[in-house]
């Protein structure tokens, strides 16, 4: 299965352990002004194996913000086409949240169970207590992020890091999480030691 191949309808129970990926494009990373633009999520089981796509939504913003977006952003949105989509959602944040809830509730993913998972995922998180609570209080305080797993392999071995499979760069939620996921699965497979 390529990493664009979902397995559907994944459901989870008290016993299991889901994996919350979520990636936000944002108009910049500071927390007292930027907004959400895109929100992707994906859950996976505990293994990174079995997948289920969600929504990938894009948050209607007012035109302030976005034309004070800093040039790296005003490029890389408006490259990706993200720009254009905002201006024509309808969607607002809280519009966002109450789907994304949805979609866990309908995997049955239970509260304060989902290990929130991504790159730089301590960012994302700062934003979904800021603007989707629900969201925030719903999911584990726990996360993984795969960036902590990339910075120890550049300095403790690179070899591996060099071996990594490759991002495309285009800062798109969905596209992103799951580069992010095969990216995962590669320090795994070397730095974990699996149960039998």
């Amino acid at each position: 299965m390529n990493q664009h191949q979902m397995q559907q309808n994944l459901q989870f129970s008290i016993y299991d352990k889901p994996v919350v990926w979520i990636d936000l494009e944002m108009t910049g990373l500071d927390i007292t002004k930027e907004k959400i633009l895109e929100i992707g999520i994906v859950v996976t089981d505990e293994r990174f194996n079995k997948q289920t796509l969600g929504p990938n939504l894009i948050v209607k913003c007012d035109e302030f913000t976005l034309s004070n977006m800093d040039e790296w952003n005003q490029s890389h949105h408006q490259k990706s086409g993200l720009i254009e989509q905002v201006k024509k959602s309808s969607i607002d944040i809280v519009d966002a949240e109450q789907v994304i809830l949805g979609f866990l509730h309908d995997l049955n993913v239970p509260y304060n169970s989902g290990s929130l998972a991504g790159n730089c995922i301590h960012t994302d998180r700062k934003f979904i207590q800021k603007y989707m609570p629900n969201l925030f209080n719903f999911l584990s305080h726990k996360i993984i992020d795969v960036t902590t797993f990339k910075q120890l392999c550049w300095r403790w071995n690179n070899q591996v890091f060099k071996q990594r499979p490759k991002k495309l760069g285009g800062h798109r939620a969905h596209d992103d999480i799951l580069e992010s996921i095969e990216e995962m699965k590669h320090y795994v497979q070397f730095f974990v030691k699996k149960s039998s």
